[in-house]
């Protein structure tokens, strides 16, 4: 231990500024490597559930950046209807909406986002439910409950069989909702633009619409619904059409794109932004790794005196690097604690902030991919400090005062 702490104390701190130094610029390194982990494995969970749409045929609308500024409440309902009196005549499609908030008791006083499909979508989806029926769609708003789905979140408050009795934004209007399926934990719907973002529904409703439910609808919601709607048997010159249509009745440009399209669109700012990563992450640990040996050696170099008499007499190679093992082993550890809590600490605050969309489960406040993120961390800064450790201990090697002292 005596051994332990003079190290210490005369390599690490005896240049306490650039020891800081290192330490940023390590913790730096960490976080890249984190992020870019993270980042990864949802990327992979996006393309895995966009591949559904990823065929011939099928084209994903958005409003044109042109329209940022459009009010969907400005359109008149007989040019609403038209379009979709058009889209039925000449397409299959599926309808998905996420917009609406409402608020009903739960454990977490979460406001519950409502996630509308119609059947289309649901078949194209894949989501399933962890206990409970598949989602049914031949109701009558007029005498039966709307049977839905509900995110694991809302569970405790609300398991299979409970209804809630809450107001529609959609339809405007109070329904009874029944429960009739509850979702899997951390069930989630990938940006069709951004296959690395998330919206999770484990405090979402699951509300499935059929026609008599849209035909009833607002105009709002159609027209909102619109702009994410999923033309399933297109081809470019038909939805072309399409997008004239809409234009022609709504004043408002909305392009369809395959989603092999917007899968391009993706990758041209994601590839960037990891080769990014990957430069500043490789720069960091090279200046890690060199100025890490270079400063060891030269606090060597400059107290022989003190390292014949106090430290190196008697000690093996094999005892010194027990303690620069164990030395960048504290330096590595905590570095890691500080990037896992700090990430455990973004999830804690995403809970506080009752964003449904965003909250998602994990062990120790960590999901699935953020452990990953800590293990690849892990074994980089394994590599990295095996890398500095045999180094320094060739470069003392060299040194004429640790010549016949430590054989």
């Amino acid at each position: 231990m005596k051994n332990f702490s003079f190290f210490i104390k005369k390599i690490f701190l005896k240049r306490w500024i650039l020891s800081i130094t290192l330490i940023f610029f390590l913790l730096s390194a960490n976080f890249l490597i984190f992020t870019a982990v993270r980042s990864l494995f949802l990327t992979r969970g996006g393309y895995d559930e966009m591949s559904r749409l990823n065929k011939n045929g099928i084209f994903v609308s958005n409003l044109d950046p042109s329209n940022a500024e459009f009010d969907v409440t400005s359109v008149e309902p007989k040019r609403i209807n038209g379009v979709y009196d058009y889209i039925d005549k000449n397409f299959k499609y599926a309808l998905h909406n996420e917009g609406d908030l409402i608020t009903i008791p739960n454990d977490k006083s979460m406001d519950v986002p409502l996630v509308y499909m119609n059947k289309e979508y649901y078949d194209l989806n894949g989501l399933k439910s962890k206990v409970g029926r598949k989602l049914y769609f031949d109701y009558s708003l007029k005498s039966d409950k709307i049977p839905v789905f509900v995110g694991a979140g809302l569970s405790k408050n609300y398991p299979i069989g409970a209804e809630i009795k809450t107001e529609i934004p959609a339809l405007g209007r109070k329904v009874t909702l029944k429960v009739q399926g509850i979702l899997k934990k951390n069930e989630c719907h990938a940006n069709y633009y951004a296959l690395n973002s998330m919206s999770y529904y484990n405090y979402s409703i699951i509300i499935p619409i059929n026609k008599e439910f849209f035909m009833k609808a607002n105009s709002a919601f159609k027209v909102d619904t619109m702009l994410e709607t999923i033309i399933i048997n297109g081809s470019k010159e038909s939805v072309s059409n399409l997008s004239k249509e809409i234009h022609d009745e709504w004043k408002i440009k909305v392009n369809f794109n395959s989603q092999k399209e917007n899968n391009e669109f993706f990758e041209d700012y994601y590839l960037y932004r990891m080769r990014l990563i990957v430069i500043l992450t490789i720069i960091f640990l090279a200046i890690i790794i060199g100025v890490s040996i270079w400063n060891a050696v030269v606090c060597v170099r400059l107290m022989k005196k003190d390292f014949t008499i106090n430290l190196l007499v008697g000690m093996s190679y094999k005892e010194l690097k027990k303690i620069l093992y164990k030395s960048f082993a504290i330096i590595f550890t905590l570095n890691i604690l500080v990037v896992s809590v700090y990430s455990a600490m973004c999830r804690v605050i995403a809970w506080k902030s009752k964003n449904a969309l965003v909250a998602s489960y994990g062990f120790l406040g960590l999901a699935s991919n953020e452990w990953l993120g800590v293990l690849a961390m892990i074994l980089v800064d394994s590599l990295i400090g095996v890398i500095i450790v045999e180094c320094i201990v060739k470069r003392i090697k060299k040194i004429p005062i640790s010549l016949g002292v430590m054989q």
